[in-house]
């Protein structure tokens, strides 16, 4: 019975898609990343700003955190404009990350 149900599981949920969205938030950066996205739209030379790193290592989580779903990009110009999928379940992911680690 029980191993039927993660068998359900299992079918409704890529669990490599999953993994991979588990390790895209393994990076601190990244968090910092989709927390400031959480409060606006940023382009991507704002981060570099914030965190202290490089233009091409900046795009690089971005780009990560782009595959997996979690934020979407737009060229304004010269400028790439980063800003959340789906803001209502990264709240959701977030708050529960926040009562697992209590």
């Amino acid at each position: 019975m029980f191993e039927r149900k993660i068998e359900n599981a299992l079918q409704r949920i890529n669990a490599k898609d999953v993994a991979a969205l588990f390790k895209a938030l393994t990076e601190p950066r990244r968090i910092l990343i989709l927390k400031e996205l959480q409060k606006r739209e940023h382009c991507v030379c704002d981060f570099v700003e914030i965190l202290g790193l490089s233009q091409p290592a900046v795009s690089h989580h971005i780009s990560l955190l782009s595959r997996v779903g979690l934020i979407k990009t737009r060229k304004e110009g010269t400028k790439v404009i980063c800003s959340l999928k789906d803001k209502e379940n990264l709240d959701r992911l977030f708050q529960i990350a926040e009562k697992l680690i209590r």
